[in-house]
């Protein structure tokens, strides 16, 4: 998969899942295809981070069922819900339960690609304040006894 950037689609209907592999794939993403909720989180873990293309209406578990599991496994990838339903009540708990788009389906190329595109702005948004923490607290964790008291003193003074 190289430097590709990957989409993970998640629907239980196979023709959908071959159309969005086919368009994705031509426009240059790499992609993971899963048949299920279960199927996609039993990899999840593993899985190259990406953005995550997922069917609200699944059986066994459906996509916001899947997106508050990834949140409560601590798997930050952001989530694009598809639905044949364009009901707005479950837009509304997708987005709240932090989904980065909710389209209808059939869903056009460009509004396909426009919300991945702001999918993984989030996603990178996301990478780059934690390498930043992290840099922050290497950083600590090099300073002296004194410069900590310092650093303790001045901070305690701000707040």
């Amino acid at each position: 998969m190289g430097n590709k950037r990957v989409v993970h689609i998640v629907d239980d209907e196979e023709t959908i899942r071959k159309a969005l592999r086919f368009t994705l794939r031509t426009a240059g993403f790499a992609v993971e295809a899963y048949a299920s909720g279960p199927e996609f989180l039993s990899a999840a873990g593993d899985a190259k981070k990406g953005c995550v293309i997922l069917d609200m209406h699944m059986p066994d578990m459906n996509g916001l069922q899947v997106q508050v599991e990834l949140t409560r496994r601590g798997i930050d990838m952001p989530v694009v819900m598809l639905t044949g339903n364009g009901d707005p009540t479950l837009a509304v708990q997708a987005m709240q339960a932090g989904a980065a788009d909710f389209l209808a389906k059939p869903v056009e190329k460009a509004a396909l690609l426009g919300a991945i595109d702001r999918a993984f702005s989030s996603l990178e948004n996301i990478t780059g304040r934690a390498a930043e923490q992290a840099d922050a607290l290497s950083k600590a964790a090099r300073l002296t006894q004194r410069e900590r008291a310092v650093l303790s003193s001045a901070l305690t003074k701000s707040v």
